[in-house]
């Protein structure tokens, strides 16, 4: 017998289904490396596709992005096909708002991508930015402007 047409015509990929998401969010055990700041991340997927969170209830600490915790957060139907990069910021909304970034992981599709950072998301550190974007095991690079 034949397949029946919509097994088909069906992608071969997941890039037009809706699936869950974990974000890994592992900050720094260095002195002050917490935030209590508001945390947004956007995850950018090919096709021109974005979305963009509030990283509020983690689902191991009642209190996120304490030095040395890992926390982590999920959601749910998120269809951005692959994810290309992400952005990770912070509105530098309470005293002391600097915060020391080690990692972000996304795990979506049993796939884990891991986004390095090891370093300061603070006004009065290193190039003084406080929103980071970031590609797949890359570095960000300091972008301190000549003369300053």
């Amino acid at each position: 017998s034949t397949p029946a047409a919509s097994t088909v015509n069906e992608p071969s990929s997941n890039s037009n289904k809706n699936i869950g998401y974990t974000i890994t969010v592992q900050t720094g055990s260095v002195e002050f490396a917490g935030t209590d700041a508001n945390v947004f991340l956007s995850l950018y997927g090919d096709k021109n596709k974005i979305v963009r969170f509030q990283l509020q209830k983690s689902k191991n600490n009642s209190n996120p992005f304490e030095r040395g915790h890992k926390d982590e957060f999920e959601f749910e139907n998120i269809n951005i096909g692959q994810l290309k990069t992400i952005t990770i910021e912070h509105d530098g909304s309470t005293i002391g708002a600097g915060w020391y970034l080690d990692f972000i992981d996304v795990t979506y599709n049993n796939n884990t991508v891991n986004f390095p950072i090891d370093r300061w998301l603070a006004i009065n550190e290193n190039d003084k930015r406080i929103r980071l974007e970031l590609e797949p095991n890359t570095k960000p690079t300091s972008k301190i402007a000549a003369g300053k």
